[in-house]
């Protein structure tokens, strides 16, 4: 049967320069993927194709296991924050950049003091077409606009200091999802999967629709499926991101499956590598990787989501 391993990781700036704490921050995270050992990698917050290129050669040859012969990355909006990128050892047949794509391309009014042909995408939203075992499917890897901190919300369903934030997360799933609709004539029946740092949570407790999600175009009458909410029972046990400052913990990396992948993958578990975290996430009693720190050195606040799917099922 076709299957193939899949994981998405928010890095927060893979790459970046700076002295031996950065440079353990490198390590802990090749430490994060070595565990995850999928075939297919989506990063996010990579900050240039040669920095994705040291770590291939460096710390993820060193950490052993993982022959990613694949690394592709395409310069983003913001290089501040770090591109959209992929590892893998599955052969890429496409990719390209979506960082273009305009507000006014997509229907939607820009911020007020934004001009309508301005980028809808904060960062990229990277489209890679992969083949597994003689069949295609299609990743679009993304890194939404981030939540602003706001510890006086930290309740409420989107993690936001007013709705600036949150409007763009709006439009950028709004983007996607055109950027799908236009690819194919049913997406529903295509094979396709949205992953990445997307900012916000997807659903409530009770797997529906959050009103007030940045993510709702995404997820709104079945368009596709998100598959944390639909394998983990628990909603407290979908957290992918801690924010140590507020002790908050939140859903904001996603694997959204169109609904013929997802049918085919109702009984996929996937699971979440928590080991890279700082020991303040305390909600994680699990082990950790050597030299983890309360604050730092942590390979990110985010954690991989990793998971098994197949094309038959």
């Amino acid at each position: 049967m076709p299957g193939f391993r899949l994981a998405s990781f928010a890095t927060e700036r893979l790459g970046a320069r700076g002295g031996p704490l950065v440079a353990e921050r490198r390590v802990l995270q090749a430490l994060a993927l070595r565990a995850a050992d999928a075939d297919l990698v989506a990063l996010q917050g990579v900050t240039s194709a040669a920095a994705l290129e040291r770590f291939r050669q460096g710390e993820l040859a060193r950490a052993g296991g993982l022959d990613y012969r694949q690394a592709l990355l395409i310069e983003g909006n913001d290089p501040r924050a770090g591109h959209p990128a992929l590892l893998g050892r599955l052969p890429i047949v496409h990719a390209r950049s979506h960082a273009g794509i305009g507000f006014a391309e997509i229907g939607r009014a820009p911020p007020i003091g934004t001009p309508p042909e301005a980028p809808v995408f904060s960062r990229d939203c990277l489209e890679v077409e992969t083949e597994v075992q003689g069949r295609r499917l299609a990743l679009f890897v993304c890194h939404f606009n981030d939540p602003a901190p706001s510890p006086d919300l930290a309740g409420a369903g989107s993690f936001d200091a007013g709705e600036g934030p949150r409007e763009r997360r709006l439009a950028e799933a709004a983007a996607v999802r055109r950027i799908i609709e236009r690819r194919w004539a049913d997406p529903a029946r295509a094979e396709w999967v949205v992953l990445g740092s997307l900012g916000d949570e997807a659903l409530d407790d009770g797997g529906r629709p959050l009103p007030n999600s940045g993510l709702a175009p995404l997820v709104a009458d079945g368009f596709a499926v998100d598959l944390l909410a639909q394998s983990i029972a628990v909603p407290a046990d979908r957290w992918t991101w801690h924010r140590a400052a507020t002790g908050t913990y939140r859903q904001h990396d996603h694997l959204l499956l169109s609904p013929a992948l997802a049918r085919r993958n109702r009984q996929a578990q996937p699971w979440l590598v928590r080991g890279g975290l700082a020991w303040c996430a305390e909600r994680h009693g699990g082990p950790r990787f050597p030299r983890v720190g309360w604050l730092e050195p942590a390979a990110s606040s985010h954690c991989p989501v990793v998971v098994d799917l197949a094309f038959d099922g």
